[in-house]
């Protein structure tokens, strides 16, 4: 076979081959598209068991890391919703005995 005739048939295949490879990724990207949609559904624990999660994670937080003032603000703010005032006064004073310039913390002092 010529030389240019060879060339002809490996591009033809070329071609074929390629035109396989879009209709295969085409019709996989159409199964996706349509395949029905499944919802995940969490389920979540009560608002009070967050709450009382939360505050077990930050409480954590501030064992790890006793200079970290951001832990105590969060744990000023999850023991304030859950009306836990006295807790959340003594968490906000030690986010400012730790950070005094804290606007943050001083903010969140004056609205409990």
């Amino acid at each position: 076979m010529p030389k240019a005739a060879r060339k002809i048939v490996e591009s033809r295949k070329y071609l074929v081959f390629s035109g396989i490879f879009v209709v295969i990724l085409s019709l996989a990207n159409l199964v996706v598209a349509f395949k029905p949609k499944t919802e995940v559904q969490v389920l979540a624990a009560s608002t009070a068991n967050n709450t009382e999660k939360e505050i077990e994670f930050w409480q954590n937080v501030v064992r790890l890391h006793p200079t970290y003032r951001d832990g105590y603000i969060e744990l000023t703010k999850l023991y304030s919703e859950a009306g836990l005032n006295v807790a959340a006064k003594q968490a906000i004073e030690k986010a400012i005995e730790i950070d005094p310039l804290s606007i943050k913390a001083q903010q969140l002092a004056s609205s409990l």
